[in-house]
């Protein structure tokens, strides 16, 4: 089937949608289109896919699959026959549609045959083109979707964790438990870009509590409330463990990234649209040796700004020889000879935005290292023409 001419309702129970022909070749020169949505309003969706084959191209110009928000807590009605968009009459709604469609609408665009990354909806109603043209192909893709519960497994080695409703406030009486699990023998880096829950007495109320480990037993470390954006969180193993709760205030909540290694705080991949990362023991001094490396992808078709909001790394005199940082476009690959800039000291690096969608960040510490480290804001560059995805979750640009 080619597309829905109405909106699919989503439900707690797993839905599939498949392309045309999905395991033989599907059709050239489709188009289709599937909105997906929900009656309640503070509702999110997700969407996984299980299988993906599909031409690929230089961002994705040929054969694509395309995720997308879709409106704000009214969803728009698009016209088949190419009307006008049919929106509330309320001018709050209104509103609200114009401020999710300038701010927050999320693009996400992929084709090739590498599964890619959860999407998450902003808003209740999502909608899915799959575009082929006239040339090759291929055997299509497959993808499952349903409401996206806080009550949840985070299980892949890698992702961004929004609150319930982001981003719109939690709503009062929210109470739900989620959990960090990843690979057996790898530890958990958590990297905070915004926080706001209710202030109360030693957070008694409202609150963000996280524990090392796999359930509510395992070791308190920390109880989160109030606007300051936590340090980063540490597991001395494979999981951590959330609850949730916020009573009678208004909470606008959290937007963190999570990332997995072999050694404690020491590099990893991170996904998305926005985030933040952080040295090692940040912000405070990391005497050690080490050799770490992080990787920054955003969807495919766009371009990383990256820029640091603090840097102080090695003494703030002398060569960037033992302690520095590098920034890499693409994934470091050490049999390609490049000019690669380097800093060290106490001054900031300029902004930086990469040639592709990927860019790696190399840290190398030694003993005689001192400062507070580095830490670093990244989303997609803002106003990019290329086709692909637009930022989300704050105003444009916020780095």
């Amino acid at each position: 089937i080619c597309g829905s001419h109405v909106a699919i309702n989503a439900t707690n129970e797993t839905q599939i949608i498949e392309s045309p022909n999905y395991g033989a070749s599907y059709p050239l020169a489709v188009t289709c289109q599937w909105v997906i949505d929900s009656a309640d309003r503070n509702d999110r969706l997700t969407f996984k896919v299980t299988n993906m084959n599909l031409e690929d191209s230089p961002r994705c110009q040929k054969d694509s699959l395309v995720f997308q928000d879709a409106g704000g807590r009214s969803p728009p009605v698009t016209q088949q026959a190419g009307g006008p968009i049919v929106l509330s009459s309320e001018s709050h709604n209104y509103n609200n549609y114009l401020w999710r469609t300038n701010l927050l609408r999320q693009t996400a665009t992929h084709c090739g045959t590498t599964i890619p990354h959860e999407f998450l909806s902003m808003g209740s109603t999502a909608k899915i083109t799959f575009t082929s043209d006239a040339t090759v192909a291929s055997s299509g893709f497959r993808l499952e979707y349903k409401l996206a519960s806080c009550s949840r497994t985070y299980d892949q080695a890698h992702d961004r964790i929004l609150s319930p409703s982001w981003p719109s406030r939690i709503e009062r009486n929210t109470d739900c438990i989620f959990k960090i699990q990843v690979e057996a023998g790898k530890l958990i880096s958590v990297f905070f870009r915004y926080m706001s829950i209710a202030t109360s007495t030693d957070c008694g109320t409202s609150y963000l509590e996280v524990r090392d480990g796999s359930d509510a037993s395992s070791p308190l470390l920390a109880k989160l409330c109030g606007r300051s954006i936590p340090n980063t969180i540490y597991s001395s193993g494979s999981a951590l463990w959330f609850k949730l709760q916020n009573a009678d205030r208004w909470s606008s909540g959290y937007d963190f990234s999570y990332t997995s290694s072999d050694t404690r705080g020491c590099g990893g991949e991170l996904f998305g649209t926005r985030g933040a990362v952080t040295s090692q023991d940040y912000p405070g001094a990391h005497n050690q040796t080490s050799d770490c490396y992080w990787t920054i992808r955003v969807p495919q078709g766009q371009r990383v700004m990256l820029k640091f909001a603090s840097f102080m790394v090695g003494p703030e005199e002398g060569g960037c020889t033992e302690n520095y940082v590098e920034l890499v476009d693409g994934v470091v690959n050490p049999n390609v000879r490049r000019l690669i800039p380097r800093f060290c000291g106490h001054s900031i690096p300029a902004v930086h935005t990469s040639s592709s969608d990927v860019v790696t960040i190399h840290y190398v510490t030694s003993t005689s290292n001192t400062g507070m480290g580095w830490r670093a804001l990244f989303q997609i560059q803002a106003g990019e023409p290329l086709s692909g995805s637009t930022p989300a979750g704050g105003l444009i640009p916020t780095l």
